[in-house]
């Protein structure tokens, strides 16, 4: 799935975008986890923006789906 379709997906639980407090409370998990997807965007090398593994060379970027969107696509299968 594309970064755009797991966006569009995570947005699809938020059931309003009321600003009441039981609104914010029902939709807060996941505008947080709306927040994780758009941090793990790909970059234009096809690779994670934000996460780094650490090899024995050294710091490289992950290719893009890094580990966390896959965990997070899985747990929304």
């Amino acid at each position: 799935m594309t970064h755009n379709e797991l966006l569009e997906r995570v947005s699809d639980y938020i059931s309003s975008e009321c600003d009441c407090e039981s609104c914010n409370f029902i939709n807060g998990p996941y505008k947080a986890l709306r927040a994780v997807v758009e941090l793990h965007k790909p970059d234009k090398e096809g690779l994670c923006a934000i996460c780094v593994m650490h090899t024995e060379v050294g710091p490289m970027a992950q290719p893009y789906p890094c580990r966390t969107i896959q965990v997070i696509e899985k747990e929304l299968a």
